[in-house]
């Protein structure tokens, strides 16, 4: 077993390329384990949930510094993966080694309450079938004797990805007139529907176009009318005009309906 107490350490950073302000590092940010079938796992270490059935999220070990590390047998466990398990030709993991994908997937989005922080989650994916070796030469004699060392591993490689959300301006208005020009383009073909193709037609025709009168004649009407009431306003006017003093006597010309001149005398 002492090739499962091996540590992995994990520095790791993110940058959004077209959202700048969107960025950070595994020291600053949080992340937990995904565990695929493990149950003992998910029962041994805690997680944002307290589970005891896989999956489930685990919390890493950290580093002073923040920085987060596993053991290799925790890594292959969440895998639901052991090095004694045949790889190929009745070999173990442990005699062939292995090939181990360590994906690290970003997100700042939760849902309900939207864009937050980012966070992250691990999943080491161990690839079936595989295997590792390197070969280390040592010289007795440079050139002339030399020894090969044959070694087999765990063979690790980090694989970033993710989705991360921000407002962009540009975006919005791409959004936007895409919209629109979906729902005129809808228009259009109903409208083209309804009057040219569907039995019914006609009537949609009439229902669609109101026939109004024309407007030039309208305005016309109205000119005609308006002066029509100013000039019965000024005829209206000069059937009294009242003195400028209100104590005062009616002037005794006063003027008829007719427009003529009417005296009137006070008899004793």
């Amino acid at each position: 077993m002492a090739a499962e107490r091996f540590t992995v350490l994990i520095d790791h950073s993110v940058l959004a390329t077209s959202i700048r302000h969107l960025q950070g590092t595994s020291s600053a940010l949080s992340g937990r384990l995904y565990v695929k079938k493990s149950h003992a796992l998910c029962a041994e270490y805690g997680g944002s949930v307290e589970t005891k059935t896989a999956p489930c999220y685990i919390r890493p070990n950290t580093t002073s510094r923040g920085l987060d590390f596993f053991s290799l047998d925790v890594l292959l466990r969440a895998d639901d993966v052991s090095l004694d398990d045949v790889s190929y030709d009745g070999k173990t993991y442990r005699e062939t080694g292995a090939s181990l994908i360590f994906e690290i997937t970003y997100q700042n989005f939760r849902g309900w309450p939207g864009v937050g922080e980012i966070f992250y989650s691990y999943t080491p994916m161990v690839v079936r079938g595989s295997s590792y070796k390197y070969y280390d030469a040592i010289y007795a004699e440079y050139r002339e004797r030399r020894h090969l060392l044959n070694q087999h591993g765990i063979y690790v490689e980090a694989v970033q990805g993710g989705e991360l959300r921000g407002f962009s301006f540009n975006n919005l208005l791409i959004q936007l007139t895409t919209s629109l020009t979906l729902f005129a383009t809808a228009t259009v073909l109903t409208d083209f529907l309804a009057i040219y193709v569907l039995p019914d037609r006609n009537h949609y025709n009439d229902y669609k176009y109101e026939v109004t009168p024309d407007f030039s004649d309208m305005r016309h009407e109205l000119e005609e009318r308006e002066r029509g009431l100013l000039a019965g306003q000024i005829q209206a006017s000069d059937l009294y005009r009242p003195p400028d003093d209100p104590d005062a006597a009616p002037d005794p010309a006063r003027r008829s309906a007719d427009g003529a001149i009417t005296d009137w005398h006070d008899e004793a």
